[in-house]
């Protein structure tokens, strides 16, 4: 589709806008004058412009900071974001992850004494776990003071 690299160039051009657009400007201009271009160093620089180079690194220090403090639901969520961007084995992101759950969560996982394969396993039970809190609080009878 693009035999050129001037046209790669060019073609990805397109789709930039604010600072992106600005920043390939000089590669425009190359084009327009006639000047050789190489699609490799485009992306090179690109990467070089764009690219998160931390973003696995803090992904593993958000992961080793964050604990539930509002629902499994939410959590979860938060956990699954820097979870897929660090990279760890599953093993070790059950760990931190029921590690930071809140304590009645734990407890409940502890005691229904299934033994989890998967991270994904283990988070169902959290919510699951978290509901049947939820309903056992909600049937509890209230306490009439005399």
């Amino acid at each position: 589709h693009f035999p050129t690299n001037a046209s790669k160039v060019a073609f990805a051009a397109l789709f930039m806008r604010d600072y992106a657009a600005t920043w390939c400007q000089p590669y425009i201009n190359r084009i327009f004058n006639g000047e050789p271009l190489d699609w490799t160093d485009f992306l090179k620089d690109l990467e070089a412009s764009f690219f998160d180079h931390n973003r696995q690194q803090r992904a593993k220090v958000a992961l080793r900071n964050i604990c539930q403090t509002g629902t499994v639901l939410s959590y979860t969520q938060d956990f699954n974001q820097h979870a897929r961007t660090a990279g760890w084995p599953d093993a070790r992101l059950m760990g931190l992850y029921q590690n930071r759950l809140k304590e009645s969560i734990q407890l409940a996982m502890v005691m229904s004494n299934v033994q989890f394969d998967s991270l994904r396993s283990m988070q169902a039970m959290a919510v699951k776990a978290r509901q049947i809190i939820k309903g056992i609080r909600l049937a509890r009878p209230a306490v009439e003071l005399l």
